[in-house]
């Protein structure tokens, strides 16, 4: 799970940090690296139907690593790889392992608090962090509604009604 993790985030310059143009040496093969690691990431944690302690925490390794390649999708402008890690851990929100669930959750949570792209952002950077953003939220409402307090909160801060003002 550790090396499929450095893969999914993988990005020159560090996770926030923008790739370099696609090149077919570089950024081709880097994405392409990534997305494999992102669907070897999303068979661990959606086919885990042991209650193993190894298990467990192999798939609580890769709800962590999904979260660190949807940052490392967004700042690279990687819309779809972004939709699919919080896609997966949308899932995974809702799981039957309550470590599992509680780590999709604290992911969410950290996708939907993450902010806006940096000023200069190209525009592909910007939609990929709106999009997953948006889409964290949307995941967190189960979670809300069946109580879970951190999802609360994030969803309680958030301003979603465009006033500027974070709801209460």
């Amino acid at each position: 799970v550790r090396a499929l993790a450095a893969a999914a985030s993988a990005a020159s310059g560090g996770v926030l940090q923008p790739m370099p143009p696609s090149s077919p040496r570089g950024g081709r093969a880097r994405e392409a690296v990534r997305a494999f690691a992102v669907e070897a990431l999303a068979h661990v944690v959606l086919d885990g139907d042991s209650a193993s302690s190894s298990v467990v925490s192999a798939r609580v390794g890769a709800v962590e690593a999904l979260c660190k390649a949807s940052a490392s999708a967004t700042a690279s402008g990687g819309f779809d790889m972004a939709q699919r890690a919080v896609g997966i851990l949308a899932k995974c929100s809702s799981d039957w392992q309550v470590e599992v669930r509680t780590a999709a959750i604290a992911a969410l949570a950290e996708v939907a608090t993450r902010g806006a792209a940096p000023d200069g952002a190209p525009q592909e950077v910007a939609a990929a962090m709106a999009a997953a953003h948006w889409a964290a939220i949307a995941a967190l409402v189960p979670a809300a509604r069946t109580g879970n307090a951190q999802a609360l909160a994030v969803l309680t801060s958030q301003d979603v009604g465009g006033s500027g003002a974070a709801a209460s």
